[in-house]
Formats: C-alpha cells, structure tokens, sequence
C-alpha cells in the first residue's frame, strides 16, 4: 500500500484497539476527526509521535496515540451507558421499522433504518453500522416505482413492492419530483416538489409551479430525506452511503412532460408596449429580447410583437385591427418612473403593468416594479428596463 493508504489503516487501527478496551466501536464515530487532526477532543487523545518505513510490500506506518488514563477509565463507564441509551433507541426504531413493513410502509421503514444507522455511527454495543445500512439498501432494493399518464393529469405514480406475496402497493410511500424552472431572471434551474402515495400506492403528479419549463423531464426518486442523509455523512467516512445512493437512483424513474398553454396559439398573441421619451422608443430592442428570451427559457410558444399607441383603447384597437384572427391579447406595458444618483453610478426604477384581455375584456391586471443601476444613466436604464421586461415575462408564465 502506498503511503497515505498506511497511514489511514494505522488511524483505523488505533481506534479499534481502544474500542476492543472500551468495550464498543469507536471507529465510526471518532475516525475522520483522529484521522483529520490527529486529536479526539471528547477523549482528550492525541497522537504524540510516529514514524513510517517502507519495504518492498509498501509502506508501514506507526503512531503513539495518548489518553489520559483518568479520561480513559471515566469512558469506560460513561461511554459504554450512552451506547446502550443509543441501543435501546436503536431497538425502538427498528421495532418500528418492521412495523411500518407489515403495513406496507416501507419508505418510512427505511426512514426509521436510516436514523438507527446515524445513531449506531455515534457508538454502538450491539450494532453495526454496515448491517443497518444493508437493511435500509434491503428495503429500498425491494421497491418499484412506474409512472403513467394514463390518467388525464401530467402523470401517475405507483410503487410497489418487487417481492412478496401478491407484490404489495406502498402506502405513504414518499416520492421526490426533481423538475426544471426559470427564475425571474431567465435562469433555468432545478426545483422538487414531495408527494406521497396514497393506500392503492399512487398519487396523481399535477402541474403546481407555473413556472416550470413548458416541456422537459420529471425525475421521480424515492425520498431520503437530505437532512439524514447529510447527518449521516458528517459522521461516516466517505462513500459509506453510496450503496444507498446508488440502489435509489437505479429504483428512479424519467418522465417527459409536454404542458399546454393557457390560450390556443392561433387565438393569441403577446405585444410588448416599449418605453417612449418623446416620440421615440428607448431601448425597446432590449427590452423585447429581455421579455422574449425569458418565455424562450419557459418554452411559452406564442408570438411576440412590439406594439404601440397612445393608450389602451388605441393599442388594443391598433392589435385588433392588424390581427383580426387573434381573441386574446397579452399585453406587457413598462416604463421609467424614477432615477437616483449614487456613489457607484446611477439607479432607475420602472414600473409597468401585465394585462390579459379577451379582445375588449380584462381578464388579468398585475403591476410590476423593478430597478437596477449602470455606471450612466442610460446604462441603468437600460438594465432597469431589461430587467423589468424579464419579470414582466416570469409573472405572465402562471397567467398563460
């Protein structure tokens, strides 16, 4: 073995002899800090000295680990009754894992296994640490997930399980749905949402975040919660959950999605409304490339032209007449309303509004405010009114 791989089995080693002493493993829960620091504090352990040689099998590497003798006696006793405390709560959580089994409750059968595998990595008389997450790996390994859209909803979910008499449904049975988003700003990102199932082993998965991307993927996972799982890995060496990991994404499944749109394409139509000074547009190029890119990122389909007029009698009478085949008109107003002088350059704010109509008739009214500054005005202007239109966009995704 090589030198760093010498020096992690002569850490590993001295904290076996000391637990085979105390009378429990301490390895899973003192390893990464011993191996780390070369200290324990809660033991008062310190490595003093050591030393490596090397022939030709490798490496060999030694270490004089000190302990207190008066702390050392003290965690005889002290230690060994918090391990049994922990083993009790240990029994009581497996006890109630195999009870959730019986009732066909096995996502929060691995819950229960998973908390006993935490608390076994603080110390355990009884349990190992490894036997438990192989529970928890049993349990998820026996799981299937299948996803339909048989239902009229974006899609059904079903888990069952894989083995046993007449492959019981899962009841409660948790599920992630990974999905992607746009932000206010065009970024797309990643968001979930956690359903569980019902008693026949299913639940209806409908659209809920308006801005989710118009077309794309679910990822349907079984739910570890992240809390236990980032619990476990600040205590346990690295990789140690990785066989739990892995049987989880193996038991996934994909869904691809096509959402509608509110409003039949052929029957609407977006006009964004530019900023006039005068007779003239101010950053309207902008502006429209800002409010189209963010439906782009949403994969909203409809058309999108500039419009203008004096009001919105004479925008809406303008839209109607160039476009007799549309009924829906969504139409997108913002302008600059105040300027403020800073050490740094200059802030704009604008103000606009979201209108839906029915040719003549409101459907929707929303205000939108935004600002943001450049090292000129014109530069805050035309970042202020950027962002505006893409928040303008990001509002309309749950009206349309």
């Amino acid at each position: 073995m090589n030198e760093q791989e010498a020096r992690t089995a002569a850490y590993r080693d001295a904290l076996e002899k000391m637990g085979e002493d105390l009378g429990y493993d301490i390895v899973p829960q003192y390893f990464r800090e011993f191996l780390n620091t070369d200290r324990i504090e809660a033991m008062g352990t310190y490595v003093s000295s050591f030393y490596t040689t090397f022939d030709n099998s490798g490496y060999y590497y030694y270490i004089l680990a000190i302990t207190p003798s008066e702390r050392f006696d003290a965690l005889r006793s002290e230690d060994a009754e918090n391990a049994r405390a922990r083993d009790r709560e240990i029994r009581s959580l497996l006890s109630s894992a195999s009870a959730h089994y019986r009732e066909n409750e096995d996502v929060d059968a691995i819950s229960d296994v998973l908390h006993a595998v935490s608390l076994s990595l603080d110390g355990s008389l009884e349990y190992s640490p490894e036997a438990l997450l192989s529970r928890a790996v049993g349990y998820l390994g026996n799981i299937v997930l299948n996803v339909d859209d048989s239902n009229g909803a974006i899609c059904s979910v079903r888990m069952r399980r894989a083995r046993g008499p007449f492959h019981p449904m899962v009841r409660g049975g948790k599920v992630d749905a990974v999905y992607e988003m746009v932000t206010n700003d065009g970024t797309i990102m990643q968001d979930s949402v956690t359903a569980a199932t019902m008693d026949n082993g299913s639940f209806s998965f409908t659209w809920t975040n308006p801005y989710m991307v118009r077309e794309g993927d679910i990822h349907f996972l079984v739910d570890i919660p992240d809390d236990v799982i980032a619990e476990i890995e600040a205590k346990a060496p690295e990789g140690f959950l990785d066989p739990l990991l892995s049987i989880r994404e193996e038991k996934s499944v994909v869904y691809h999605y096509s959402l509608p749109d509110k409003f039949p394409h052929e029957e609407a139509l977006i006009a964004i409304v530019p900023y006039v000074r005068g007779d003239d547009t101010v950053f309207a190029e902008e502006s429209f490339s800002a409010f189209k890119s963010q439906m782009d990122s949403a994969g909203v389909g409809y058309d999108i032209v500039v419009a203008t007029g004096e009001d919105d009698e004479d925008i809406i009478r303008r839209l109607i007449g160039t476009y007799p085949e549309k009924r829906y008109f969504i139409i997108s107003y913002l302008g600059v309303t105040d300027y403020r002088e800073a050490f740094d350059g200059f802030y704009v704010r604008v103000d606009g509004r979201n209108l839906v109509m029915d040719r003549n008739t409101l459907l929707v009214e929303e205000e939108i405010f935004a600002s943001d500054g450049g090292r000129t005005i014109e530069e805050a202007e035309r970042n202020a009114l950027a962002r505006g239109s893409r928040i303008a966009a990001g509002m309309l995704l749950k009206e349309i």
